[in-house]
């Protein structure tokens, strides 16, 4: 295949190993991912569907096809079968938000070897909070059923042994991503692998003796530069993943970031030479962290008693207040007078902006279409958010709307590349986002993307300007992969 400024990933062989199926994502091509298909000795791709979002899953048989379909409009999740050609789509089973089947580019399901039955990875909310299983669903009828009863913090791809006595995983329980042996039927789940890496892919051979796995390991640490000044740029902290989940200046010019330094996602702040590190919460895992304008108060998501939540505390981390109360309310952000707080809400279905008063009160929603990460605008008059729209132009990237409600005001092409965060220029007049190594800035007038920064290597995974916007703050590092064989996996 010729280079192209795409993504490509789910790549599956073919029974007889003629052909590789994969997914394609392309910039300029339209909202939905592609599937194609190439003869595995070389040759020209062909395209078989749109709108696939996981990874393919071939029948014994090698006739038919499954996959797992993403409707955002409509707040479901399919699992779709098709002809090997990609003719034929017939939506096998259906999952209503916030139940879904999941699809992502971590996302592979699996077809049994007797034919009957495709695991899933699946995602579920009850009365005691969220959480990740794995389910079958009948080829015949659609219909689900357990295939383990244990709950999860997250499941991403499963693969059957060639006898069919059970799975291979990739899961989490209260630690990291491992690949797990699940016994069917009977739904035991054990081990294969026990450390502190994070797993990815996971594909068996033939006769299910060895596995191979995607070993990912992530390291980010904050630095900070000066006056804005890159060149001057300094690293400040020492640990494994500071301020990948999250980064922010508080009024009298200290940090406060995510970090897992303790073992488990929590917020901690320091000064801004990264001396007086102190860590802030201790309860659930906590992330997204927001210092509000005034000094007072540092707003951020938490996830306790299995519900996640938008919060709110002390500076110094003193009286936490829990501020939307559902199952999935996320990534609270605070107007400048800390009055509201807006976040993102799974409650009602497909993700969407919400608002509610800090003091109490009724949440006000704000968007219908699939929206994310929110921040609001200096002023307090806009908030910007990453969307996903199929009846906007464009129909994904960036858009901006006024605080009080209504229509989109400006939509922008911006396809984030690193960190997925998004923030606004001290001056209201532009937004900030990472492309991999460097920070842009695209400015509301619709000119042309501005790049800020010039670092050579290493990945930006997240950053935040100083309230004046003399001084920057970001989390940098670098993720490896390595591929590994593990021999033995029954």
């Amino acid at each position: 295949m010729p280079p192209a400024e795409v993504q490509f990933w789910g790549l599956t062989f073919s029974n007889d190993s003629n052909y590789v199926y994969y997914v394609k994502n392309e910039k300029s091509s339209g909202p939905f991912n592609k599937l194609f298909q190439v003869p595995s000795l070389g040759g020209a791709p062909k395209k078989l569907m749109d709108h696939v979002d996981s990874a393919v899953t071939v029948s014994p048989d090698g006739r038919r096809l499954a996959f797992v379909r993403d409707q955002l409009k409509k707040g479901v999740t399919e699992v779709v079968l098709a002809n090997a050609d990609g003719n034929g789509e017939q939506v096998l089973a259906t999952r209503k938000a916030p139940d879904r089947f999941e699809s992502d580019l971590a996302t592979r399901i699996a077809w049994s070897p007797d034919g009957k039955t495709i695991a899933c990875a699946a995602r579920n909310a009850d009365a005691e909070g969220r959480y990740f299983n794995v389910v079958g669903v009948s080829v015949a009828n659609g219909t689900e059923r357990l295939l383990t009863s244990r709950r999860w913090k997250f499941v991403g791809q499963v693969a059957w042994l060639s006898d069919g006595n059970g799975l291979v995983m990739t899961a989490r329980d209260e630690t990291s991503i491992q690949v797990w042996h699940l016994s069917y039927p009977d739904g035991e789940a054990s081990r294969i692998t026990n450390d502190l890496n994070r797993y990815g892919d996971v594909t068996l051979t033939a006769d299910a003796k060895s596995l191979v796995t995607v070993q990912k390991n992530s390291v980010s640490n904050i630095w900070v530069a000066p006056k804005g000044d890159t060149g001057r740029a300094r690293q400040v902290t020492s640990g494994t993943l500071d301020g990948n989940g999250g980064l922010s200046w508080t009024r009298d010019g200290r940090i406060v970031y995510g970090s897992v330094a303790s073992g488990s996602p929590h917020i901690w702040i320091m000064d801004a030479d990264g001396s007086n590190q102190r860590q802030l919460t201790h309860e659930g895992q906590n992330y997204r962290p927001t210092a509000s304008s005034d000094g007072r108060h540092i707003f951020f998501s938490s996830v306790r008693a299995g519900s996640e939540n938008a919060w709110r505390m002390d500076l110094d981390g003193g009286n936490p207040e829990q501020l939307t109360d559902g199952k999935v309310n996320a990534h609270g952000y605070p107007t400048p007078d800390g009055r509201w707080v807006v976040y993102v809400s799974m409650d009602q279905g497909n993700a969407t902006l919400w608002k509610a008063p800090v003091e109490g009160g009724q949440p006000v929603r704000l968007t219908d279409p699939t929206t994310n990460l929110p921040v609001v605008s200096p002023d307090g008059n806009q908030v910007a958010c990453f969307y996903w729209d199929e009846a906007a132009t464009p129909p994904r990237g960036v858009m901006v709307l006024p605080f009080d409600g209504g229509p989109p005001t400006r939509r922008f092409n911006i396809r984030v590349a690193g960190g997925f965060v998004l923030r606004w220029s001290s001056d209201g007049y532009a937004l900030l986002y990472i492309d991999n190594q460097n920070i842009w800035s695209q400015p509301l007038d619709r000119g042309k993307p501005l790049q800020l920064t010039d670092f050579q290597g290493d990945q930006i995974f997240n950053f935040a300007y100083s309230p004046d916007g003399k001084s920057l703050a970001l989390a940098r590092g670098r993720v490896t992969d390595d591929v590994v064989l593990i021999e033995d996996s029954r």
